[in-house]
């Protein structure tokens, strides 16, 4: 099931689903990296670039140092990301009333 037939409600994680993956500073490839994050990292991604090329992700990197955490935001290629989607809730059909 495509992302776009399902309509996010809440935060949206995925996760890095390549060795390295660049963060750029816009939804371009030509744009600058600002950052390269490794294969497995769960990033949040903003919820109305999901039909995009580019997901605008934000994500922290957790150092072994105290208060050497770095927050990590920017775009990154949306072929690059598993997305983990809420569950969407159903609604139960109603019934028509034959006479």
């Amino acid at each position: 099931m495509s992302i776009a037939s399902k309509k996010a409600e809440g935060p949206v994680t995925g996760k890095v689903n390549c060795d390295k993956l660049n963060v750029r500073a816009n939804p371009s490839s030509r744009a600058a990296v600002v950052n390269i994050i490794d294969e497995g990292m769960v990033v949040d991604i903003d919820p109305s670039t999901l039909n995009n090329k580019f997901y605008r992700i934000r994500a922290t990197r957790f150092n072994t140092r105290p208060r050497m955490d770095e927050d990590i935001e920017g775009y990154c290629m949306s072929k690059f990301i598993t997305v983990d989607m809420p569950p969407v809730e159903k609604t139960p059909k109603k019934k028509e009333n034959k006479e």
